[in-house]
């Protein structure tokens, strides 16, 4: 090799490294913004409420053969059709939850540096598969541009900004590093190439089923990049898809579940729809996807019922659509037999987009931004190009690469800003839900989770005017979801609970909660809230139904059993006041509450006062700092003519309330009970002034 050739490949290696070192630090900084955010929106279902991920490192192997959505509801739920069979993302949420507890901003942190590796393998590959199509030896070269651009689309914030999007990320990780070692082996044909490249490939299905939509886009790959290399993919191509026979067939030995579409319009926007209005709103939706990807505004995490309502053919967004997808259909296949690089994006776009079309199965929601991250590099890969050869075709050489670089660079540009702009909405779920209400207005589920979470805010240490409003607030957008969705048990069970927290009268609290349960009568919230409620005014066989029906939906709730013992021991049925008590202390036996309610169901209704006293004593070993606990272990010794066990109790009654006129009454009379006069009549004097 001569002396020219060596540095000319030093001054390579030195660009790409260089190129590397911006990328990664541009798309950290992009997302730097979001390292203080706490968890929102599905981060519950996957960390902060999943049971699994909460065992840390022992909740793994039960992770590795579960539904995604068996730790968050304890069993399987076929909510969307398929079910979700995704368990290293959530493997790694055990991983941290383990080491570091709740922590949401390492969390945020690991999402930023895999989308910046991610970002990094898109321009290591755009490399591979365009070195024969441009001269990418530039600083700004066509593989930079492409990692750029795609590095700061907005519509990726989802993915990276809320901590479940990890699944995304991964998925995307493990398709493209198949990619990056797949392409290694072709030209190399070292057999640990092709052994990581399968890795990868599987790592990446187990994140996201989505990455299946890559099988046929290695070959493809080849066929347009590398055509001399075609026959040495076939082996590889062989070993991808028995990989997605294995993975498919994981998926549902550990899932079972069908891909019979969901019942409810929440989860199955076209449950309602003909088959003409079925397709009419996914063209639609295709349409308002490419809006996006050009002009990403304005972006928002929910289009669920009736954000997007049933489109017809007649609608002018579905006409444009259509032609929009038969022009591309028509461009890439003519561009199929040119290997135009072009086609090859318009192949992987639809490729990877077919999977959450709604076209071959139903997803759940009409759309979500989400839904791009893999799309969205053909998408780059495309409008990169087509700039480019814009540019080529009108102006001079020696400024092309100037001129694409300023067209690039301010979309760039824009895209950064918007994506910097958008990530503050992902904080929490206050300022996500309240954010994008103003672009969601239509969307039942919105309003719900909207009006949810201002209860929750209503709940913590605010003004009696703030939580006021609050609550106005929170009544109005549950009312709203209820008017687009009038079954929706959910929001109506809220709208219960908004009642209750406002001091409605009883019938507005009845009338939500019964609409609520009407809806759904499995509704586990709606019959224990309810039964609370019922309990609370005094209507215990009314309640005693409905905490029942709430204890047999979610055996081991602990509130359910704990609020059924209530309305037992309210109606003087003790031995099933005890029995659901019992239950409730051994789902949670640091419940100090439930010891003092099993002692007063033995000392009130069967005059057992040595297992009141025990289980009064237990609850005061938990918790020794609640003055009524020793008022009625003492009450207990009394009744027992132990007196002056009774009256250790009662002084700790006073040391905790010094001003409670009845404790020192009932330390007087214990004095009394002993003969003690003079003390009996100094304590009844200070309750008599105290009362």
């Amino acid at each position: 090799m001569s002396y020219e050739s060596v540095e000319k490949t030093n001054v390579n290696i030195k660009t790409e490294r260089l190129q590397l070192l911006f990328l990664f630090v541009f798309s950290f900084l992009l997302f730097v913004n979001t390292l203080s955010h706490q968890y929102a929106l599905d981060d519950s279902i996957v960390i902060t409420e999943n049971s699994l991920t909460k065992e840390g490192l022992s909740g793994i192997p039960e992770i590795m053969k579960r539904d995604a959505f068996y730790g968050f509801f304890g069993g399987e739920r076929n909510l969307v059709a398929g079910g979700r069979y995704r368990p290293l993302s959530i493997a790694t949420f055990a991983v941290e939850y383990h080491f570091l507890g709740k922590n949401p901003f390492f969390s945020h942190l690991v999402n930023a540096l895999l989308y910046s590796i991610c970002v990094l393998l898109v321009f290591l590959i755009m490399k591979l598969w365009l070195k024969n199509h441009f001269n990418n030896k530039h600083y700004l070269s066509i593989p930079f541009l492409i990692a750029l651009l795609f590095a700061a689309h907005p519509i990726h914030t989802e993915v990276v900004a809320n901590i479940k999007g990890r699944d995304e990320i991964m998925g995307l990780l493990g398709a493209l590093g198949a990619m990056f070692f797949f392409w290694k082996y072709l030209f190399h044909k070292k057999l640990p190439h092709l052994i990581f490249a399968f890795v990868c490939f599987f790592l990446g299905l187990l994140s996201k089923e989505n990455v299946i939509t890559f099988l046929p886009l290695f070959a493809l790959a080849v066929y347009f990049f590398e055509p001399k290399k075609l026959k040495s993919a076939i082996l590889p191509s062989i070993g991808f898809l028995a990989l997605s026979g294995l993975y498919l067939y994981l998926r549902h030995i550990f899932t079972g579940t069908d891909f019979t579409p969901s019942m409810t319009v929440l989860n199955n926007a076209y449950i309602h729809a003909t088959e003409s209005e079925r397709l009419a709103t996914i063209l639609f939706t295709f349409g308002k996807y490419l809006q996006l990807l050009i002009f990403p505004h304005p972006l928002t995490h929910d289009y669920y019922f009736n954000q997007i309502p049933l489109q017809s053919w007649s609608s002018p967004g579905v006409i444009i659509s259509l032609l929009l997808l038969l022009s591309a259909l028509a461009y890439g296949v003519f561009g199929l037999l040119k290997r135009d690089p072009v086609a090859f994006g318009i192949i992987f776009f639809l490729a990877t987009f077919s999977i959450v079309s709604n076209l071959f199965f139903n997803v759940g929601t009409t759309m979500s931004e989400r839904f791009m991250f893999m799309p969205s590099l053909g998408f780059v890969l495309i409008f990169t190009i087509l700039t480019h050869r814009l540019v080529k075709k009108f102006v001079i050489e020696n400024k092309r690469i100037q001129y694409r670089a300023i067209i690039i660079g301010l979309f760039v540009l824009g895209f950064s800003v918007k994506t910097l702009e958008r990530n503050p909405a992902w904080e929490n779920n206050y300022t996500l839900f309240s954010t994008d209400i103003k672009y969601s207005p239509n969307s039942a589920k919105l309003n719900s989770a909207l009006g949810g979470t201002l209860i929750e805010e209503a709940e913590k240490n605010v003004t009696a005017e703030e939580k006021a409003d609050l609550l106005n607030s929170a009544t109005f957008y549950l009312n709203r979801a209820v008017q687009i969705y009038p079954n929706f048990s959910v929001a109506w069970n809220l709208l219960g609970n908004a009642h209750y927290l406002k001091g409605s009268p009883l019938d507005s609290m009845r009338f939500s909660y019964s609409r609520a349960l009407q809806a759904n009568p499995a509704n586990f919230d709606a019959n224990l809230n309810f039964g609370m409620v019922l309990n609370a005014n005094k209507r215990y066989n009314e309640s005693v139904r409905l905490l029942e029906r709430a204890a047999s939906l979610q055996p081991n709730s602990f509130n359910a059993w704990f609020h059924l013992g209530d309305a037992f021991y309210q109606l003087g049925e003790a031995g099933k006041s005890l029995q659901a008590f019992y239950t409730a202390v051994s789902l949670n036996p640091q419940s100090h509450n439930a010891y003092y309610r099993i002692g007063m169901t033995y000392g009130r209704l069967r005059n057992d006062f040595d297992n009141a006293i025990l289980n009064f004593e237990r609850a005061i070993e938990i918790n020794d700092g609640i003055h009524y606990y020793y008022e009625d272990l003492g009450v207990a010794y009394g009744f027992k003519g132990q007196h002056r066990q009774a009256i250790e109790a009662f002084l700790k009654v006073i040391e905790l309330k010094p001003d409670y006129g009845q404790a020192y009454f009932n330390l007087g009379t214990s004095y009394l009970a002993l003969g003690d006069t003079v003390r009996a009549n100094e304590n009844f004097a200070i309750s008599q002034q105290l009362q």
